[in-house]
C-alpha cells in the first residue's frame, strides 16, 4: 500500500533543507483558524479599509495578489520604512517558494504560517513538508490546512530539484541548496575542515595545559617571596629590638 514509503521526504530532510531545527524553535501548526487580518494589517502598516479592498478570493481561497505586495514594498523602500520593507518582502517570499499555491497570490494558509513565524518565533519546516506532499497529491478537493495527501512519494532528488527551482527563479541569494541524498553530509564543513578544526582544538587544549602550569610557578613564586618578605621583616626587626637594649 504504501510500497515505497523509504523515498518519502521527511522532517529530518527539510530540516537540513531549509537550514531550521525543530530542536531550536517550536513547529508552526494550524490551530483550526487563521490568523486574523488585524494581525496582517499590523504586520504590513496598512490600513483595513486598503487590505479589505486588496484581499481576493480564488478557488475558494483568500489571499493577496503578489502585484499589490510588490507595489507595497516599492513605496517602503521610498520613505525608507525598511523593517516593514522586510516584512512584507518576507511574506512574499514565503508565498513563493516554501508554500507556493497560486503564482500570482498570497494565499491566507502562507500568510497565517508566516505571521507565526514572524510574530511567534515558529518553526515552518512541518508545514512546508505538509504542503509539498499536498501539491504532489494532487487532490484538488482536499484543503491544505485540513488534509495532506500521503498516498504519492517521490525521490528526495525530485524534491531537491523542485525546491532549487523555485529559488533560481527569483533569484535569491541562498539559492544554493544542501543535498538531501547525502546522508553523512555535514552542512558547510568537509572532512579535511573537520580535521583542522580538531587539530586546532588539540593546540588550544595544549596552550591551556601550559598556561595552567605556569601560573602555577607564578603562584608559587609569589608565595616564596612573601614568605621571604616576612622573613626579612622579622629579621629587621630583631635587629632594631637588639640594638636598643645594647643602648
Amino acid at each position: 500500500m504504501f510500497q515505497y514509503f523509504q523515498l518519502a521526504p521527511t522532517l529530518e530532510e527539510y530540516e537540513r533543507i531549509l537550514g531550521l531545527s525543530l530542536t531550536e524553535k517550536q513547529p508552526y501548526l494550524y490551530q483550526g483558524n487563521y490568523s486574523s487580518w488585524e494581525n496582517v494589517v499590523t504586520m504590513l502598516k496598512v490600513s483595513e479599509s486598503e487590505l479589505a479592498k486588496k484581499r481576493l478570493r480564488r478557488n475558494d481561497v483568500e489571499g493577496i495578489p503578489r502585484a499589490y505586495l510588490e507595489k507595497r514594498m516599492e513605496y517602503l523602500s521610498k520613505v525608507g520604512d525598511w523593517e516593514t520593507f522586510a516584512n512584507v518582502l518576507g511574506l512574499s517570499l514565503f508565498g513563493i517558494v516554501p508554500l507556493p499555491r497560486l503564482d500570482d497570490y498570497v494565499d491566507h494558509a502562507a500568510i497565517d504560517a508566516f505571521y507565526a513565524c514572524w510574530e511567534k518565533n515558529k518553526n515552518p519546516v512541518v508545514v512546508v513538508l505538509a504542503n509539498t506532499y499536498y501539491n504532489k497529491h494532487g487532490d484538488k478537493s482536499a484543503r491544505r490546512d485540513v488534509k495532506y495527501g500521503l498516498g504519492v512519494t517521490m525521490p528526495p532528488s525530485v524534491i531537491e530539484t523542485g525546491l532549487k527551482n523555485q529559488l533560481d527563479q527569483i533569484g535569491l541569494p541562498f539559492s544554493q541548496i544542501l543535498s538531501i541524498a547525502e546522508k553523512d553530509h555535514v552542512p558547510g564543513l568537509c572532512s579535511d575542515k573537520v580535521t583542522q578544526l580538531k587539530e586546532t582544538l588539540a593546540e588550544i587544549e595544549e596552550e591551556k595545559i601550559d598556561l595552567k602550569r605556569r601560573l602555577a610557578k607564578a603562584h608559587e613564586e609569589i608565595e616564596r617571596e612573601k614568605k621571604t618578605s616576612k622573613l626579612r621583616q622579622k629579621k629587621a626587626k630583631w635587629e632594631e629590638e637588639s640594638k636598643a637594649k645594647m643602648k
